[in-house]
């Protein structure tokens, strides 16, 4: 129970994180490399070339993709992917799978708790 409310506790914190980003530059980028995280190539506003890595896994991205990217304009390394799997896909996974272990813990704690009692309720055979 205590690993699905961390995972709940995170989803919640990843959500007001990229709520209250401060990424509300948009520029269209391209990913240059793919290892294990997409390395992402965008020009600022101003022309400024920026490279970051994006901390999402790489699977749906391929070298040479194009994608959109949002970035704080005062500090342009901080940047990410635009869209659901680049913004939201942690904060999902946190949640979902916190979520099924917190359940997962309620259940097991009101069914584990329960079953004492309907045993002493039972008629006692001789």
């Amino acid at each position: 129970m205590a690993i699905g409310l961390g995972g709940v506790v995170a989803c919640g914190l990843s959500i007001h994180a990229e709520t209250s980003s401060p990424r509300t530059a948009e520029a269209t980028g391209s990913i240059v490399d793919v290892n294990h995280y997409p390395v992402v190539q965008f020009a600022t506003r101003d022309g400024n070339i920026v490279r970051f890595t994006n901390f999402t896994q790489a699977s749906p991205w391929h070298a040479g993709d194009a994608v959109t990217v949002l970035y704080d304009p005062a500090d342009p390394q901080d940047a990410a992917i635009g869209g659901f799997a680049g913004r939201w896909f942690i904060a999902t996974l946190e949640g979902t799978l916190g979520g099924l272990f917190l359940l997962l813990g309620l259940l097991f704690a009101v069914t584990g708790r329960s079953a004492p009692a309907a045993q002493e309720a039972a008629p006692k055979r001789r």
